[in-house]
């Protein structure tokens, strides 16, 4: 349904956008989706155009004291370890006192955990 009269577009759309965050699965979908954008544009002919916003310096400082890291070390260095911080607080919690305290549903999970990290390394020492 498209905002009536009586309600602006704007309060529509917002709304909107308030319900797909609440939704659980909200984050995962952006970062799907993000992740396939990443890939399609670092592939296509305008890569050279990825490459540079990576190595993009972004000034960070306090007063005098200024430093200029790059995007690519800003996201895979702060970002990345809050991600990762998340991650482990949630699996903390649903192990505590989630779906993942009963040891019956944590068992899948943890197996395909344990083989999620084993695969790879028997697969590298393999080659």
């Amino acid at each position: 349904m498209g905002a009536t009269h009586s309600q602006p577009l704007s309060s529509s759309v917002i709304r909107s956008l308030l319900r797909f965050i609440h939704v659980e699965a909200a984050g995962g979908m952006v970062l799907v989706g993000a992740a396939a954008i990443a890939l399609l544009w670092a592939n296509s002919p305008w890569s050279a155009s990825y490459t540079q916003l990576w190595q993009a310096t972004v000034p960070i400082g306090i007063g005098p004291v200024v430093s200029m890291p790059s995007l690519q070390f800003l996201i895979d260095e702060g970002l990345m370890s809050a991600f990762f911080l998340v991650v482990g607080l949630e699996i903390r919690r649903e192990l505590h006192s989630g779906a993942l305290s009963d040891r019956g549903l944590a068992a899948l999970p943890l197996v395909a955990a344990l083989g999620g990290m084993v695969a790879p390394a028997l697969i590298y020492l393999a080659i």
